[in-house]
């Protein structure tokens, strides 16, 4: 697919016990990103950038709650943890003119907060601030890339044995925890100093009595890639949030932060497509194994014939070579065509395929790859999942 339904979506905050003794009032500022086809382009040596943000809404009573105690439950409403989106794989083109396709990401960060004495409009002035602070720590961090010294990086892991598109993205992702942790180190500093510069100085010598603090973060980011190969194409996580150490009283573990990064896809069965010729190459199978005759046996026959994949079961094959609709032959090293046949052993209902005995080992079937291995095989196709 050349674009990919996705829903980040932070769903849950479970309270062992909050900043206070009593009941506490936790607030949460989301910001979700992505680094896709359709943020990224590249542009000769450097990428251009056009962000596209998730940013929750409110601070202070967001969560929609009054208070709460030890055990508590909060659902976290969809307009400060859920965002719906599309990922499109990233065109790389290195200086020999070779062109990759790179999975986009997605990602998000949450910072969770204890309302105090701060003033509601000061709390959400550093809102604004860490939404600016990661917004443009986001866009230096891509347009900062430069991919004369990205592509030796990554031609680095290939020349160590990684596939380039890996490579690539392997290479993306450590840059990547360098940014996290960029954001994650300045984020308390650019948010507090919002706060006291939105304040009056009455409202700083109150909120000084007791001011808001930052329960904890969580930073994630998941690629096309990672999702797909997920049998629920969803990676989930659960993050422990830390209370502040000044608060000896709220114990050192506060609240479980419950998310998840889902692709909003579904697999579609292909029917296999034979080829039309009479005589079909075969370049790959599967094997089974008979505990009658202890020995392996060809249970099915494949390959891939003009972009389009093909399979069927070793009964079919059989029939079909029996009653003349089709042949088959393995493809010789030296480009001559060694024919498939049908063997039916003495006593036996059933029967198998084989090529003639010879002293070749390039052409025995149980020689060949795994047809679903094959470049190019498909036997599904990802297509959007409205109800996912």
């Amino acid at each position: 697919m050349d674009e990919i339904p996705i829903r980040v979506k932070l769903w849950r905050l479970f309270c062992y016990h909050g900043a206070d003794e009593g009941d506490s009032e936790p607030y949460m500022w989301v910001i979700g990103f992505k680094f896709d086809g359709s943020t990224m382009k590249q542009m000769l040596t450097r990428f251009s950038w056009t962000p596209d943000f998730f940013f929750s809404q409110g601070s202070h009573g967001c969560l929609g709650t009054n208070g709460v105690g030890p055990g508590a439950k909060i659902k976290i409403p969809a307009n400060v943890g859920t965002w719906e989106t599309t990922l499109k794989p990233i065109t790389l083109t290195d200086a020999q003119g070779n062109t990759t396709e790179v999975p986009g990401a997605v990602g998000f960060a949450a910072v969770l907060l204890e309302e105090d004495n701060v003033a509601d409009h000061a709390a959400e002035a550093g809102h604004q601030a860490l939404n600016n602070f990661v917004a443009n720590t986001l866009e230096a961090f891509v347009t900062g890339i430069d991919l004369i010294q990205f592509n030796q990086a990554v031609q680095g892991r290939v020349d160590g044995g990684a596939a380039r598109d890996r490579a690539i993205e392997d290479e993306m992702r450590a840059r990547f925890d360098a940014v996290k942790q960029t954001i994650t180190d300045g984020a308390s500093d650019v948010v507090s100093q919002a706060m006291r510069n939105a304040m009056n100085l009455s409202e700083l010598i109150w909120a000084g009595i007791d001011k808001d603090d930052v329960m904890g973060k969580a930073f994630h980011l998941a690629t096309a890639s990672q999702l797909i190969a997920e049998s629920d194409f969803v990676l989930d996580f659960t993050d422990g949030m830390f209370d502040n150490p000044a608060l000896p009283e709220a114990g050192n573990f506060g609240y479980n932060l419950h998310s998840l990064i889902k692709a909003k896809v579904r697999w579609r069965a292909l029917e296999p497509q034979l080829p039309a010729a009479h005589d079909i190459q075969i370049q790959g199978i599967t094997r089974g194994f008979s505990r009658d005759r202890k020995s392996y046996y060809i249970a099915n026959v494949g390959g891939v014939v003009n972009g389009q994949s093909w399979w069927m079961r070793r009964s079919e094959a059989c029939s079909m070579i029996l009653d003349g609709t089709k042949a088959f032959y393995v493809l010789n090293g030296d480009g001559s065509h060694t024919p498939v046949s049908v063997v039916s052993p003495p006593g036996s209902h059933w029967s198998y395929l084989t090529t003639p005995a010879d002293d070749r080992t390039d052409n025995n079937l149980l020689s060949l790859p795994k047809y679903y291995e094959l470049p190019g095989f498909k036997a599904a196709v990802l297509e959007p999942d409205p109800f996912g």
